[in-house]
């Protein structure tokens, strides 16, 4: 039997509210540095300048700085965020 993945083995501690630290904490990251990272892929040229799946290595690695009370708050945030728009979201269809 393998063991866990380790995104797999902290997944309980990471989740809330359907929601998982590694998916906000890379949606925050492409959402600042768009432009940046299609630089990286060599969007202009079709071709890549830059091993993506390196840079998505490095990118995932900078988790591991957060704790779990910042993953907990991170989350928190995410999950309010989230509530924000469906809120708006039904009172514009209404």
């Amino acid at each position: 039997m393998e063991p866990p993945a380790p995104e797999a083995a902290s997944l309980p501690a990471d989740k809330a509210g359907g929601l998982d630290f590694r998916s906000v904490y890379l949606n925050t990251f492409t959402s600042a540095f768009g432009d940046e990272l299609a630089k990286f892929r060599g969007s202009d040229t079709g071709r890549s300048t830059v091993r993506t799946d390196l840079l998505l290595q490095c990118i995932e690695a900078g988790m591991d700085a957060f704790s779990e009370t910042e993953r907990a708050l991170c989350l928190e945030d995410a999950r309010r965020a989230v509530g924000q728009m469906m809120t708006a979201a039904a009172t514009t269809w209404l």
